[in-house]
């Protein structure tokens, strides 16, 4: 279950990872990490198990699961995102969805309430040889309800749908305080004007309101924590919404010879073989944000 548990709140406590188990606020009793690539992640224990791992309270460092040796628990290859839990945690970044913390401290568990995966990076840790999937988690502020006037909602008798969820007729509203990084305007503006809105991996233009093009300027590394990319015409790209999201999630890669790759294999892009990535004369793409692109998703 995704998100939190009835009766459950931040000043809970587990004497036993069973505890937490039976209270299904964490339902494994070892694995650190619950969920799967298909759904996301329900929850992570944080237990300082790898040296590289930050708990600032709302800000977290978190290292992945995969290569550690069980008898010795020392690190004997590199971290895979296809991982189970690892793929969980990927799939709640790239969906956005909210998974629970638990920390040990001592020897009790205590439930630190929701957090988003921000991002998530292929590293080597301080003196390892062998790579880790680092995550950085972001804790999602109490938010205070806002209360609107009833809205009279006609239903049909007749059940389209029988299914799905019935959903909220009268959905609340809720604020929150979130940090953002301060972005150029003109840098991204730039870019996507340089190419007429047309996305240099699909070539596809899309048209908005009457001529208007709409397009998106996508960091190759990206600004976050973890990666810490600069906000400059080198480093960006104008892509489709499409193309962002699969670039972003690593499903799309930029070779060194510039040619496309889609889950492993060569790009097939609305129903074609995709070019090589295209480049405006006047737009120097720097193969240095491309490489941290490969590497931090663990296609170099």
């Amino acid at each position: 279950m995704l998100g939190e548990i009835a009766g459950i709140d931040e000043k809970s406590t587990f004497a036993s990872r069973r505890e937490a188990y039976e209270a299904g606020v964490h339902r494994a009793l070892q694995a650190g990490i619950v969920g799967t690539g298909d759904t996301g992640a329900e929850s992570i224990v944080v237990s300082g198990g790898y040296p590289d791992d930050v708990d600032e309270g709302s800000w977290l460092l978190y290292t992945g699961h995969g290569g550690r040796d069980p008898a010795t628990r020392r690190q004997i290859a590199h971290q895979r995102f296809d991982s189970p839990g690892n793929a969980a945690l990927e799939t709640s970044r790239i969906q956005g969805l909210a998974v629970r913390v638990i920390r040990k401290v001592g020897k009790v568990y205590r439930y630190g309430g929701l957090f988003r995966v921000e991002e998530s990076m292929l590293v080597y840790p301080t003196g390892g040889e062998f790579k880790v999937c680092r995550f950085e988690m972001v804790k999602i502020d109490k938010a205070i309800d806002a209360t609107y006037a009833p809205v009279e909602v006609e239903v049909s008798a007749e059940e389209h749908h029988p299914d799905l969820p019935i959903g909220n007729f009268e959905p609340g509203r809720r604020s929150s305080n979130v940090q953002r990084i301060i972005r150029s305007t003109e840098v991204a503006e730039r870019v996507k004007t340089l190419y007429d809105h047309t996305c240099q991996m699909c070539g596809i233009k899309l048209v908005v309101t009457g001529d208007r093009g709409y397009s998106e300027g996508a960091h190759i590394q990206a600004l976050g924590g973890l990666h810490r990319g600069p906000d400059v015409v080198e480093n960006m790209l104008c892509l489709c919404p499409n193309c962002h999201v699969l670039f972003d999630s690593g499903a799309l890669i930029v070779e060194k010879d510039r040619s496309l790759l889609l889950n492993g294999k060569p790009a097939v892009l609305n129903n074609k073989p995709a070019p090589k990535l295209r480049e405006h004369q006047d737009h120097h793409v720097d193969d240095k944000y491309l490489a941290h692109h490969r590497e931090a998703r663990g296609k170099s």
